[in-house]
């Protein structure tokens, strides 16, 4: 791999045997002036990312090396407990985000994250996850962060794992979840039950209500992802709760963005509610 600018002395910019550009840290790689070659085969001390975005690179230049490596160590912690490839730069947001928290501490600035019940209540597995991060964080490296900074990481893991999608962005991230959170109340109040939090099913379900929610809001509901009339219709006489249940969080898309939901829309949310309350 030839290394064609340096980010910081333990970290660089790089293309790969294909030509692809790569960005590598380690313990003094950033040393040595560019351009020049590393071996194909670095040793475990260093680590290679794919498809950082150059703004986020920029960020680096101010943040302790400590900290993008506890925040690496969380990124690879995160991707191994929710069991899903994350954007690689996860790791870089989130020293980014540390670094801010650190220095509002320290200034004695407070802001209170409103959406912290929500957070919780929609996406449990991902603060969990926020919450061993805030340990790893005064673990290694001695940063303590107040316990509501858990509900921020997990946005940023809700964000990192919506990799290609529409939904990819912070900002809709945090707009979407008092609406994915109504969303699900109506569902379990349709249902009668107390969904788990954590199964599979309810991460399916929140994962395509999220995508849902995404594309109501860039109306792009054009290509339903059921258009079969006959499928539809099958859906509809087969699952009547779950298609009547589908209507309700119709009527609240329709109401915050103003778009009729389609029936294939319907259908297909209907057949994630059934397989929801199935997993109950």
């Amino acid at each position: 791999m030839r290394v064609t600018k340096s980010v910081n002395n333990n970290a660089v910019l790089a293309c790969d045997e294909a030509g692809n550009e790569v960005v590598i840290f380690g313990r003094g790689v950033g040393f040595r002036k560019p351009p020049y070659d590393l071996p194909s085969q670095l040793n475990d001390g260093f680590r290679v990312f794919r498809g950082v975005d150059s703004s986020v690179l920029a960020a680096l230049r101010s943040i302790p090396d400590a900290l993008v490596d506890v925040s690496m160590d969380i990124a690879d912690m995160a991707s191994n407990e929710l069991g899903t490839r994350l954007n690689p730069n996860l790791a870089f947001t989130l020293a980014d985000h540390f670094q801010f928290a650190s220095e509002r501490i320290a200034t004695g600035m407070s802001l209170a994250n409103p959406l912290v019940d929500q957070v919780a209540f929609i996406y449990p597995r991902e603060t969990q996850v926020g919450h061993a991060a805030l340990r790893m964080l005064r673990e290694k490296i001695g940063l303590s962060l107040p316990q509501e900074e858990a509900s921020s990481v997990a946005l940023h893991l809700v964000n990192a794992e919506t990799m290609e999608s529409a939904v990819q962005g912070m900002s809709f991230v945090m707009s979407s979840a008092q609406l994915i959170s109504d969303a699900v109340d109506a569902v379990e109040s349709c249902l009668d039950v107390s969904v788990d939090r954590m199964s599979y099913a309810y991460v399916r379900f929140v994962t395509h209500l999220r995508y849902l929610v995404a594309r109501v809001e860039r109306d792009e509901l054009g290509d339903a992802m059921l258009d079969e009339q006959p499928i539809i219709e099958a859906v509809r006489s087969g699952y009547p709760r779950d298609w009547a249940c589908a209507q309700t969080v119709s009527v609240l898309l329709t109401k915050e963005y103003g778009r009729e939901v389609s029936e294939g829309e319907l259908a297909y949310l209907a057949l994630h509610i059934n397989r929801l309350r199935k997993s109950g």
